[in-house]
């Protein structure tokens, strides 16, 4: 089970990770998202939280 939280978090990081790069390329791009970042960010925001590993999990 611990191996799994683990995965799970190593996933999460790299959503992160990804959607920080969104984020950056944005802002040199004048701070205006792309269609496709908009749409990105719509669908993140509409993710359960629920399903995320809390700290107190690990």
């Amino acid at each position: 089970m611990e191996e799994t939280n683990q995965n799970t978090l190593r996933e999460d990081i790299r959503i992160i990770q990804r959607d920080l790069e969104i984020i950056k390329r944005a802002l040199l791009n004048d701070g205006k998202l792309t269609p496709w970042a908009k749409k990105q960010l719509a669908k993140a925001r509409k993710e359960d939280p629920s399903l995320y590993t809390s700290l107190e999990e690990l």
